[in-house]
């Protein structure tokens, strides 16, 4: 169980007083440990029966943009394209099975906090 840190003006002080290329590595790494987490909970989540839907959860590097970091966690699709949406929003025969929506609800705290104490643990093992 990770421990709970609170942003503070300190880490935030330490973040901004590192070089901007260190600062943008300790961001993304964080940012992806996090990614992992609401991976991880999405597969657990996917139907039981769809071996292939829980293979194409992903996390990616998101689009760059100046000033911006970000990871994406996406489901491809499963069997054909499309599948994944098929499942979590239902189709005219097929009741809906929000897995995602879910996922994300139940781990929004977990995966900022996953980010705070990253970038903690990684400015505390610098500093």
């Amino acid at each position: 169980m990770a421990r709970h840190v609170a942003w503070t003006k300190d880490l935030e002080r330490t973040l901004d007083s590192l070089d901007a290329k260190v600062q943008k590595k300790l961001i993304r790494k964080s940012i992806r440990a996090a990614a992992k987490v609401l991976a991880g909970e999405i597969k657990a989540k996917s139907p039981v029966g769809e071996g292939l839907l829980k293979r194409s959860v992903k996390v990616r590097s998101g689009k760059r943009k100046k000033g911006n970091i970000s990871m994406v966690v996406m489901v491809e699709g499963g069997r054909e394209e499309g599948f994944a949406g098929f499942v979590e929003f239902g189709r005219r025969n097929q009741p809906a099975n929000p897995f995602v929506r879910r996922s994300i609800a139940a781990r929004r705290e977990d995966v900022v906090d996953e980010i705070v104490n990253g970038l903690a643990e990684a400015i505390s093992s610098i500093s």
